[in-house]
């Protein structure tokens, strides 16, 4: 599976291991530049941290976040 950052906030997902008929997925829930990713242990979840102050909780199945921390 490979994760993009990119400066506007958002995270682009693609498994280069499937078809080329699945599309990447468009993980958007920062307002700045991604600085940081960290897969959960069961593969199935990512924690996201931008220049915005928050922290999200991907679910991979989902499109938006499961939990966001901005304190």
């Amino acid at each position: 599976m490979v994760i993009l950052c990119r400066q506007e906030g958002l995270i682009l997902q693609c498994d280069v291991r499937t078809p080329s008929l699945v599309t990447e997925t468009m993980l958007v829930g920062h307002q700045q530049e991604v600085c940081g990713l960290k897969w959960y242990p069961d593969k199935q979840s990512l924690a996201s941290s931008g220049n915005d102050n928050r922290l999200n909780v991907w679910n991979l199945h989902l499109l938006s976040p499961v939990q966001t921390y901005t304190q």
